[in-house]
């Protein structure tokens, strides 16, 4: 019996320190918590300092006090282009373009217009919707679908849709790279006897200073003419340099 009773004895010491232990450690361990919590670092500063300034770039991206943001401008830009057919005769024409635009918040209407003498020109409209950036004179990236009036000669006049979208990037305040992508799906001329489809790539750079842009890109439009009387395919490319200049308003 008392065996039994020494035996019971020792089992609740050694359970109670135990238990003491037990306590002892999440006492400790508290405290360390408590100490971590309270260090100044100057990495953590650092990093509080980072998401404070992304979370003020969002609320100011994402929340306008003053109601919706209206935009507009509107562009001229001396250009010049190489034909490049496929007999690789090259034929350098120059010519303008120009651009208007007017957004309400995210959504935008754009026009487009584009000459080069008696080669070709053409005139697009289309609904823009920027899905990134909270102005077109910011880093955006922006969608856009419409439709393009296409003149060439009395037997190339097409009307096409067209999908792609634009981008830009501010790597400055004031300096920034921007980039476009369009393509033209086919289409039927009004005589049923030709179509044509192409895309067009763009890229440049610009200098903002106040709502002035000077800005410069390189061009590139692959088109591919369908004749149905004889079946043959013609390929053409153009490509070139444009600079002007943009107002915003």
């Amino acid at each position: 019996m008392k065996k039994i009773l020494l035996i019971l004895v020792a089992l609740s010491l050694s359970f109670s320190s135990l238990v003491q232990a037990e306590t002892v450690w999440e006492y400790v361990d508290k405290k360390l918590e408590k100490k971590k919590f309270k260090r100044w670092s100057l990495g953590s500063w650092l990093y509080t300092r980072e998401k404070m300034s992304l979370q003020d770039q969002w609320l100011s991206m994402n929340i306008d006090n003053e109601g919706i943001l209206t935009e507009y401008y509107i562009d001229y830009a001396k250009s010049s282009f190489d034909r490049d057919t496929a007999d690789n005769t090259n034929v350098e024409d120059d010519g303008f373009t120009g651009e208007f635009g007017a957004y309400w918040g995210i959504l935008g209407l754009v026009g487009r217009a584009e000459e080069y003498g008696s080669i070709y020109k053409q005139k697009e409209a289309s609904l823009n919707l920027r899905i990134i950036g909270s102005s077109q004179q910011s880093t955006n990236l922006t969608a856009t679908y419409g439709v393009r009036e296409f003149k060439g000669s009395s037997e190339e006049e097409f009307n096409q849709n067209f999908y792609g979208g634009d981008i830009s990037l501010y790597l400055l305040p004031f300096l920034g790279f921007d980039g476009r992508y369009r393509y033209y799906t086919s289409a039927e001329n009004s005589l049923e006897t030709k179509s044509l489809r192409s895309d067009r790539t763009q890229w440049g750079m610009f200098i903002d200073i106040s709502f002035v842009r000077f800005f410069t890109y390189q061009f590139e439009e692959n088109l591919i003419l369908s004749d149905f009387s004889s079946s043959t395919q013609s390929k053409l490319q153009i490509k070139g340099t444009a600079s002007g200049i943009r107002l915003f308003f």
